[in-house]
């Protein structure tokens, strides 16, 4: 047996093996990241049915996959449920949502005709089932966490910090006149400031001081020279789900508070990722384990949520803006005009969508996506 283990013939033998086991592994991370984009498209097509049936709108179909080819499909009152070939997402079909022709009995049913509070339930159950994705998977992150607290812990030697003499133990309440609610809010606010003077409000022995010092830098970023003091918790899972309300809620308002800057600095194509990046940035990080992918699929989930939120038709902010107006001005816009507006919106997302695909393709090709991942 030593002697054929031994044998240099069977690396030779074995290496077609290893080569069909790495596409295989190459393939599964690829397919989780497809999954993550499915599931989350698909939860966001769940939320218009749900809210369609809510207000008591008919859908007339309700599919997993996008419009294609059906492997299979039934009828269950007045909807016709199924999959396609295309499992990616999934979509709805609503009585009356393009307007089309509907006999008077049937127009209080159509959801064109709908009131303006039913319209908006509706569009507006997409996004928001999106944000109970995340929050669902948040909740099971929150039940063992690691909390930081805005109590310095440790302060880097040679650092801003140090210099400045901040200390472990300080409690950091605002820089300049931001307040400080959390970590993330000191380490946002430095890093958009290499090199700066800023002024802390620290609370040190029951006193607060005011601190002066100019910022370090790293990696073009500012850099301070502190960490943050860790608590370590256990939630019962109705404790983690109330929590994870409110911590999805914050991590919605600092993605829309880094886009909105990234946008100002003229870097948002830069910072952007299509279908294509995004199916492999998700591949990458399955990479790392499951607690990586769940949380970068709520990421992806919340991330979908706000980009549908965008004011521009055919988006589902688009429509809720366009449903509120009608509302207001008590009558519908011109559909000649919402053809126009969707039009350009479908220009507008179409470029995006080429120019992403292809900038996808080059930073797979040159690396450039690593820098994005965390």
């Amino acid at each position: 047996m030593s002697a054929i283990l031994g044998n240099p013939m069977i690396g030779v033998l074995l290496l077609p093996v290893a080569q069909i086991s790495s596409y295989f592994s190459l393939l599964y991370f690829i397919f989780l990241g497809v999954l993550a984009i499915g599931i989350v498209a698909f939860i966001h097509e769940l939320g218009h049915f749900l809210g369609a049936k809510l207000v008591g709108v008919p859908v007339e179909e309700f599919f997993l996959g996008l419009p294609g080819p059906r492997i299979f499909s039934w009828k269950r009152g007045e909807t016709t449920y199924g999959i396609t070939w295309i499992l990616v997402g999934g979509y709805n079909k609503l009585f009356g949502e393009m307007g089309e022709e509907v006999d008077e009995e049937n127009k209080s049913k159509a959801f064109y005709y709908q009131p303006t509070w039913k319209k908006l339930v509706i569009v507006f159950a997409g996004p928001f089932m999106n944000y109970l994705l995340a929050v669902f998977i948040f909740s099971f992150f929150l039940m063992q966490t690691a909390t930081l607290t805005t109590v310095i812990d440790s302060v880097l030697p040679g650092t801003a910090a140090e210099k400045a003499g901040l200390k472990a133990g300080d409690k950091v309440l605002m820089l300049d006149k931001r307040k400080v609610r959390q970590w993330a809010d000191l380490v946002l606010a430095v890093k958009e400031r290499p090199g700066e003077k800023i002024t802390l409000l620290v609370e040190r022995s029951g006193k607060e001081l005011k601190i002066n010092l100019v910022l370090g830098k790293e990696k073009g970023q500012g850099f301070l020279g502190v960490a943050p003091r860790v608590i370590e918790e256990r939630r019962t899972y109705p404790e983690a789900l109330a929590s994870s309300f409110i911590h999805t809620g914050s991590f919605v308002y600092s993605m829309a508070y880094i886009v909105v800057e990234i946008a100002r600095q003229g870097n948002f194509l830069k910072y952007s990722a299509g279908p294509v990046g995004a199916v492999y940035l998700t591949a990458e990080v399955a990479k790392r384990g499951w607690e990586d992918y769940f949380f970068i699929l709520a990421a992806i989930s919340l991330m979908i949520g706000l980009v549908n939120l965008f004011p521009l038709l055919p988006t589902d902010g688009g429509r809720l803006i366009l449903h509120f107006w009608e509302g207001l001005r008590g009558k519908r816009v011109d559909p000649n005009k919402v053809a126009f507006l969707q039009a350009i919106g479908f220009l507008v997302f179409g470029f995006l969508f080429i120019y992403l695909f292809y900038y996808d393709i080059i930073r797979i090709f040159t690396g450039a996506f690593r820098e994005l991942i965390p």
